[in-house]
């Protein structure tokens, strides 16, 4: 039975992945635009990601810039479906060691909106320098062996990326082999100073369980 229900997910992280490629290929992803919490976006996050890093016994920690406005505007289902895709393969990844999101502010001017890094660090084993962009193509991974061994679809880096940019952002990464990775979604964002809308919870359609 837990073979059976491993394979049903898989199958069906896979027709939710390539679903969204057809969707954002035809220009149809429509972002869904409302005010929500930041640190109601982490938690949730965390709630999802941090059973499976205590599973294999690593430190899994979120921190949010106390500079962060508690009020946004944006699709925090897209941006939760990034860090999730981000956060899955950083635990995914990562035998020993520690997966961690860090969320600061780097352009605190208001008027335009603030700007901010959603940095997910672990201590994998790490990517080389020429392989970099390989991990943000279609069912590629930097390593085929892996793909075999995680059982990735190779296509949740490139989604993140894709949808990282039509919300006018972008995901960008650091590695150094055999100490871990850094990928970093960069968005801006419009500030509202009243309050966030109510969150839904994480859904479990499209991306819900990604794979690099």
């Amino acid at each position: 039975v837990h073979v059976l229900d491993n394979a049903g997910e898989n199958l069906l992280t896979l027709i939710n992945d390539v679903l969204d490629i057809s969707q954002i290929e035809a220009g149809r992803v429509e972002l869904s635009l409302r005010r929500f919490s930041l640190r109601e976006l982490t938690n949730q996050v965390g709630d999802l990601l941090a059973l499976r890093a205590q599973e294999k016994g690593l430190e899994f920690q979120i921190t949010v810039d106390p500079e962060a406005s508690a009020c946004y505007e944006g699709d925090p289902d897209r941006i939760k479906q990034i860090l999730i895709n981000l956060l899955s393969n950083g635990v995914k990844f990562t035998e020993t060691g520690s997966v961690r999101l860090d969320v600061r502010v780097i352009d605190s001017n208001t008027e335009g909106g603030q700007g901010l890094e959603f940095n997910v660090r672990d201590t994998g084993g790490g990517i080389p320098a020429d392989k970099l962009e390989i991990s943000f193509e279609s069912f590629r991974q930097v390593d085929d062996s892996r793909t075999r061994r995680y059982q990735g679809t190779g296509l949740g880096l490139h989604i993140s990326r894709e949808l990282a940019r039509l919300m006018q952002g972008d995901i960008h990464v650091r590695s150094t082999p055999e100490e871990g990775s850094v990928f970093t979604l960069a968005l801006k964002l419009p500030v509202f100073a009243g309050q966030p809308t109510l969150e839904p919870e994480i859904s479990t359609q499209s991306g819900a369980r990604p794979r690099r």
